[in-house]
């Protein structure tokens, strides 16, 4: 009997902290080798605070500061975020180079992730 509960336990996925599940690598029955490295099995995302990256064409950087408001649109829900990070690399080749832009946004968690957004921003 303690050999099965062992086994059993051994079975389960637990996450470090809250989490979504964003996809199931593996299959109920599948034969994992653990001896092979470590295998995949789920892929996670924090629920919170959830966030949102996009592309911030190069010409507009100079008017994004970290902090600043936004507002982010799925559907015809809004939601208040703010942009926590402006990277550095230039992104996008030379037809159209972009900045990644990452934003934090106010939600329950009630938005699954992976979601395509619309971002408002007020750029002067």
């Amino acid at each position: 009997m303690f050999k099965a509960q062992h086994r059993l336990a051994q079975t389960r996925s637990r996450a470090p902290a809250d989490a979504t599940v964003l996809a199931a690598e593996a299959f109920v029955g599948q034969f994992v080798n653990i001896l092979s490295g470590d295998p995949v099995l789920i892929r996670l995302g924090a629920d919170r605070p959830m966030r949102v990256s996009a592309l911030l064409p190069l010409e507009l950087s100079d008017n994004i500061v970290v902090a600043q408001p936004a507002q982010i649109r799925y559907g015809e829900r809004r939601f208040n975020g703010r942009v926590v990070e402006v990277g550095r690399s230039v992104a996008g080749g030379n037809n159209h180079p972009s900045l990644e832009l990452g934003l934090a946004l106010d939600s329950d968690g009630d938005l699954p992730a992976n979601l395509t957004v619309n971002i408002d921003l007020a750029v002067d």
